[in-house]
């Protein structure tokens, strides 16, 4: 599964990565001028990083589409999206770029 290629079993290392890109995720969501009410594409959404912080941006008239070609990586960000109290404000598509 890519989630383990990337990080391993290493949660510490996880950690590690995410504290890295959230500043750079958060810099994309900021030049992307997110508004509430609108809906949003994650393309190749992987572990769902970008998508998930655009949720909140969005608000709860918004939606934000996670998509991916792996359906593994569709299924682990769905579980996610559940686990975050979101699963309703996403939709989930497994698809090519």
């Amino acid at each position: 599964m890519v989630l383990t290629r990337r990080y391993g079993t290493d949660e510490a290392h996880h950690r590690r990565v995410l504290d890295y890109l959230r500043p750079i995720r958060d810099r994309v969501l900021q030049n992307a001028s997110i508004s509430a009410g609108d809906t949003r594409v994650d393309v190749g959404t992987g572990d769902g990083l970008i998508a998930f912080g655009a949720v909140p941006l969005v608000g709860p008239e918004g939606k934000v589409i996670l998509s991916d070609v792996s359906p593994t990586l569709i299924d682990h960000v769905a579980k996610s999206a559940a686990e975050l109290q979101v699963y309703d404000r996403c939709d989930y598509l497994v698809a090519s770029a």
